[in-house]
């Protein structure tokens, strides 16, 4: 990202960041983002992960990534910051350039005076530069939806169980063994990952750098820190792996990935592995006297192999949050993403389907043109006025619960009376974006 300046009406000046700016960025953002009440260690645990990304350590991410605001007139203070996480994600096995946002921050008395806005313009205009033309964050409530962000993909989603309803007791040996995962794993780690990718929509690809960095180069104080573990058979034969924090999460110990090969009985590994998790947050809460772990927890989403072996061993099901999504170019994605709805329609009662598509987001539209099942144009399509409805209205930016499989035209609907879809057309709408799985994504941070 080029360095640039911008000197605003009031004095306060936006400009991208440098090294030299990356600790006190960490340190705003360590006293800045803990809520009140939380424990110390969780602003600490933020600093290391600013630290982290700007500091030329992570693969996909340095200190020009950042933007901050300044006041000159109170001796260059640090106001407001914010940054982006360049990610791949893929969608149904197509990748695409993800713009992650993150770190966002103002301090109190510098807020309501756009500055957050005019950080989310300038890495939006950077994301459509370089290629990045989905963006994501995750964060609190209806804030990040007038940047144009729609909370339209699943985020974590659990089910969780306390220490009375887990299978602690085991007699003999265990059937699987675990160790920390090593760089050599990497190959192992990457095509049991690809495989896993297969099951939702929606997914993060890490390329064999990041994986390095996961394993061997983030910081372990980091927020995002995770352990991997390496699920070993008899043989000692690498079979599956784990990932999860390091340090407990209130009370429970949480598992954010967990997959095995073909060929491997999930009934028969998951209860070692609940009872591995189990003796991970024992020994967490061993390390201080304040802390205690009472329970395990799935954080897989609202889908995964595993739930249908644990679910009764983990009665206590967490509904998903979202992530917050925006698409800067929709036109350009579609394109991407063209072979997965033609292949949708090939298998469908539509296989040779021929015409066009007006979708009218009522500020603007989509305009889809299919030639004997295949795509051949897709453009910005803008009503010539408010009678002309096109063949489905979904206002706003609601079409990305369509886009991402989040939820079908009757949901969307239900919630918007504005929404609605021309009979002749739904089902053509409904075969190219059907409601789908998508299991927690673990992204790049």
């Amino acid at each position: 990202m080029e360095k640039k300046m911008k000197t605003r009406k009031d004095g306060l000046v936006l400009r991208t960041a440098s090294r030299e700016d990356i600790p006190r960025i960490a340190e705003f953002n360590e006293t800045l983002h803990p809520d009140p009440g939380e424990p110390e260690i969780i602003g600490k645990m933020l600093h290391t992960w600013t630290m982290d990304l700007g500091n030329g350590k992570h693969p996909t991410t340095d200190a020009h990534h950042f933007t901050l605001v300044e006041d000159p007139a109170n001796d260059n203070k640090l106001v407001s910051t914010m940054c982006v996480i360049p990610e791949t994600w893929v969608y149904a096995g197509i990748p695409f350039k993800v713009g992650r946002i993150e770190l966002v921050g103002t301090l109190p008395e510098y807020r309501r005076r756009g500055l957050i806005r005019e950080q989310f313009n300038w890495h939006h205009r950077w994301c459509q530069e370089n290629g990045y033309l989905v963006q994501t964050i995750t964060g609190i409530p209806h804030y990040y939806r007038q940047f144009g962000y729609e909370m339209s993909l699943n985020l974590s989603g659990a089910i969780q169980g306390g220490e009375t309803s887990l299978p602690l007791k085991h007699e003999g040996e265990e059937a699987f063994t675990f160790r920390s995962a090593e760089v050599e794993d990497i190959p192992f780690l990457m095509a049991v990952e690809e495989k896993a990718a297969l099951r939702s929509v929606t997914s993060c690809f890490r390329s064999e750098q990041e994986w390095i960095y996961e394993i061997a180069e983030r910081s372990k104080m980091s927020i995002y820190y995770r352990k991997i573990d390496i699920i070993l058979d008899q043989e000692t034969q690498p079979v599956g792996f784990l990932v999860y924090p390091n340090d407990l999460w209130g009370k429970d110990k949480t598992l954010n990935r967990f997959e095995v090969i073909a060929g491997v009985n999930w009934q028969t590994v998951t209860p070692t592995v609940l009872r591995h998790i189990w003796r991970a947050g024992q020994a967490n809460a061993a390390k201080d006297d304040k802390l205690v772990c009472t329970g395990v927890r799935f954080s897989f989403g609202t889908s995964h192999p595993a739930y249908a072996i644990a679910n009764h061993w983990l009665p206590i099901d967490s509904p998903p949050y979202s992530w917050y999504v925006r698409v800067g170019n929709l036109p350009e994605f579609i394109k991407i993403i063209a072979p997965i709805l033609e292949k949708r329609l090939e298998n469908s009662v539509l296989c040779d389907h021929s015409g066009e598509l007006l979708i009218n987001f009522y500020t603007d539209g989509l305009k889809i043109v299919f030639d004997n099942g295949k795509i051949n144009l897709v453009e910005q399509w803008r009503p010539k006025n408010n009678f002309e409805k096109g063949h489905a209205c979904l206002p706003g930016t609601t079409f990305y619960h369509l886009l991402f499989g989040h939820r079908d035209i009757d949901e969307i609907h239900h919630l918007y009376t504005d929404a609605s879809v021309n009979k002749s057309m739904k089902a053509l709408l409904m075969t190219l974006f059907p409601k789908q799985i998508t299991e927690d994504i673990w992204a790049l941070a």
